[in-house]
Formats: C-alpha cells, structure tokens, sequence
C-alpha cells in the first residue's frame, strides 16, 4: 500500500523498506525473501504494485530467519544484535553468513551489552546508537540523496 500511495505522501516508491524488532522482524524478513514483482494485469492497484521492500533491517530477531531460503535478488540487510542476547545474536549471525552465501548484501553489529528489547531507550549507549549505524547504512546504499524522484 505505501509504494502505490507513495508520490500522494511525497515518496519514493523505490526508497521504501522495512525495520523489524523482535519478533517483528520475522515478519520483515519473511517480506524480504518471499515478495513478487506484481501482477500488471490486476485491478487492485496494490496487487500491481512490487511487494520487495527496497532494504530490511532486523533487531534481534528469532530463529525463523536462519530456515529461509535467501532469493538472489533479496534487498539489502541490516542486522543488529546485542552479545549478551544470546539467542538473536546466533540467529543473526548465521542469518548474515546466508546473505553472503547466496551474493546478497548486509551489514553486521554486534554490541557487547543490551540484552534483548534494547531498542532506543535512553542511557544504554552504545548500543542504542544502532540508529545512527542505520541511517550511515541506508545513506551508504543511496537512499537518503536528493529529494524523492
């Protein structure tokens, strides 16, 4: 629905990714490898529309992820765990192991502390300062130069 509402908010419709926490980020990751290119044919707009988000960042996500078949053509990736959250920090980095695997492309951060559901809380720096990596990351990659074409 963004991407066919996309120009009425003044976006750009190849610009729009997805960031998943938690469990959420199940959910993104699923959206990231099991999305189609549209169907030109349909009526409903959203239907025609391609489901691929154009980038997926994950925060300490579960287990689901490292079953996934990775598609060639999967958006680009972040991962962000904590160390001492032991079960998303494995799942991460074999997520990440899979993206390279199969010629994708993501970046890795590992903090030493902030357990799980460290979010953006304040005062459990550095860890929270995994939205600055994710601006630089999604700034390295062209999304965030000039004004929405």
């Amino acid at each position: 629905m963004a991407r066919t509402r996309a120009r009425e908010w003044g976006l750009d419709p190849a610009r729009i990714g997805m960031l998943g926490v938690s469990a959420g980020g199940q959910i993104v990751f699923e959206a990231a490898t099991r999305f189609d290119a549209g169907q030109a044919d349909a009526v409903d707009p959203i239907e025609r529309a391609s489901s691929r988000p154009a980038f997926f960042g994950l925060l300490y996500s579960g287990p689901a992820l490292t079953e996934a078949e990775i598609p060639p053509d999967a958006p680009p990736g972040f991962l962000c765990v904590a160390f001492d959250d032991k079960g998303p920090t494995g799942h991460a980095l074999a997520l990440f192991q899979k993206l390279r695997e199969a010629g994708g492309r993501a970046e890795l951060h590992v903090y030493a502390r902030g357990g799980h559901g460290f979010g953006m809380k304040e005062g459990r720096q550095p860890v929270t300062a995994w939205i600055l990596r994710f601006h630089e990351w999604i700034a390295d990659l062209g999304f965030l130069e000039g004004p929405p074409s």
